[in-house]
C-alpha cells in the first residue's frame, strides 16, 4: 500500500519484529530501505548500546559502586542484549561479578515487576547501584524505592538509559542519552544513498552515546 498509493521512493523502518517474508520482499525487489534503531549486517543505524552500558557501568565505578546490578526487560531485542552485555564487559574490566535481573515489559505483568523491583531492594546483598534498561524501569525502582523508606541516591543510586533525563518523580534520573534525533538525520542521509543506488549496502551505523548525571546517582554509603 505504502508503495503503490503513496508512491514512496524508499522505507525508513522502524519495527522490532518484522516479518521475515517482508524483509525477502523488500530484498528481492531491492526497494530502498533503512533500518532504524535495529541492528543488521547493512542498511541500518542505532545508539551504539554496547558503549552505552559500559559507560552507564563505568559512571557508577567511578563513584565508588560495586554492587551494581543489571535491570533488564525480557526481550531479545538487539539493545537489550547489548546494554547487558556492555554492563558485564565492564564488570569483567574491574574483576566484579555481574548480576541481572530480568522483568517484564508487558503492561498487564505490572505487578510482577512491582514484585522483582521490591525484592531486589529488600535482599540481604541489596545493590548499591541499579543500571535500568529503559526510564520506565528507573521510574518503577524509584517509586519503590521511597516507598520503602530508601533515600536516592543516598542508598541507592540509580541510571538508565533514554532520549532525556526523566523527572517526572521528582529528581532528574541519571541516563546515559541515546542520539535519537542524530538517529533520524542520518537514515533520512543514508535512504537517499540508497533511493540513487539501491543495490549499495551501507555500512551499519552506530552512533555514539554521552551520560547526562542528573541527581539519582551518588558514591555508596
Amino acid at each position: 500500500k505504502i508503495l503503490r498509493e503513496w508512491t514512496s521512493d524508499g522505507l525508513l523502518i522502524n519495527v522490532q519484529d518484522i516479518p521475515p517474508q517482508t524483509i525477502e520482499l523488500l530484498r528481492e525487489y531491492e526497494i530502498p530501505s533503512v533500518w532504524i534503531n535495529s541492528k543488521a549486517e547493512a542498511d541500518c543505524v542505532h545508539p551504539d548500546d554496547l558503549r552505552a552500558g559500559e559507560i552507564a557501568t563505568e559512571h557508577l565505578l567511578k563513584l565508588g559502586h560495586r554492587r551494581i546490578v543489571y535491570l533488564a526487560y525480557d526481550s531479545s531485542h538487539y539493545s537489550v542484549v547489548d546494554r547487558r552485555r556492555g554492563y558485564e564487559n565492564a564488570m569483567q574490566r574491574v574483576g566484579l561479578q555481574s548480576l541481572s535481573v530480568s522483568i517484564s515489559s508487558h503492561p498487564d505483568h505490572r505487578s510482577e515487576c512491582i514484585a522483582a523491583c521490591a525484592q531486589l531492594l529488600t535482599d540481604s546483598s541489596m545493590p548499591t547501584a541499579v543500571i535500568c534498561h529503559a526510564s520506565y524501569n528507573a521510574l518503577l525502582l524509584l517509586h519503590i524505592a521511597t516507598r520503602q523508606g530508601l533515600q536516592v541516591p543516598d542508598d541507592l543510586s540509580i541510571i538508565t538509559f533514554g532520549e532525556y533525563a526523566e523527572h517526572v518523580c521528582g529528581p532528574h534520573i541519571a541516563t546515559v542519552i541515546l542520539p535519537l534525533y542524530e538517529m533520524g538525520r542520518n537514515a533520512v542521509q543514508m535512504l537517499c544513498e540508497k533511493i540513487a543506488e539501491p543495490a549499495l549496502q551501507l555500512t551499519p551505523r552506530a552512533l555514539p552515546v554521552e551520560v547526562v548525571e542528573g541527581e539519582t546517582c551518588a558514591p555508596p554509603r
